[in-house]
C-alpha cells in the first residue's frame, strides 16, 4: 500500500463542505493509481465516532456538528463505500504500537497527540509513502517521517 487516509481525508469525503473538493479529487486520484481507497480499523472506528460524536454536539448547540439527518446521510455513503471502494487492510497493532512508541521521542519537542502518533505508526508499518490527511499536526508528523503530504498547506 503506498496511500495513507486518515479519519479527516474521509470526513472530508462524506461531508459537503470545505476541503469536500479536495478530497474528491485526492479520491480519484487514489482510486486510479490502485484500485480502491485503503482504510484500517482504526481510522473505521475514527469515522463512525466523529459523525456520531457531532450529533451529539448539535444536541447541545445547534451552530456545532451535525443534525441527525445529514450524519445518516453520512453514515450511509461510508457504509455503501466499504467494501467496494473503501477496503480494509489488514493491520499489526504489536507492530503499530511500538512504532508509536518510537514517535514519542518527538513528542517533547513537538506535543503530538496520540491519535497523531497512531495514525503515522499505522501508515508507517503499512510502507505508506502518502499521507493523506487534512490535520496540520499529523501531516507534520507524516511528514517529518518521509512521506509525502499532499493535502498539507
Amino acid at each position: 500500500m503506498s496511500a495513507y487516509c486518515d479519519t479527516s481525508f474521509f470526513r472530508r469525503l462524506l461531508l459537503p463542505g470545505k476541503g469536500h473538493v479536495e478530497a474528491e479529487k485526492s479520491a480519484e486520484e487514489i482510486v486510479s493509481e490502485f484500485g480502491f481507497i485503503p482504510i484500517n480499523s482504526l481510522t473505521r472506528l475514527e469515522v463512525f465516532q466523529s459523525i456520531r460524536f457531532d450529533v451529539w454536539r448539535h444536541a447541545s448547540d445547534r451552530t456545532r456538528g451535525l443534525d441527525a439527518a445529514a450524519a445518516d446521510v453520512a453514515l450511509n455513503l461510508f457504509h455503501a463505500e466499504l467494501g467496494s471502494t473503501f477496503l480494509g487492510v489488514p493491520v499489526s497493532w504489536e507492530a503499530v504500537l511500538a512504532q508509536a512508541e518510537l514517535l514519542t521521542r518527538q513528542t517533547p519537542r513537538q506535543g503530538w497527540r496520540t491519535m497523531d502518533l497512531l495514525h503515522v505508526a499505522v501508515a508507517l508499518n503499512s510502507g505508506a509513502t502518502h499521507f493523506y490527511s487534512f490535520d496540520s499536526e499529523q501531516n507534520a508528523l507524516a511528514k517529518a517521517e518521509g512521506m509525502k503530504v499532499p493535502l498539507a498547506h
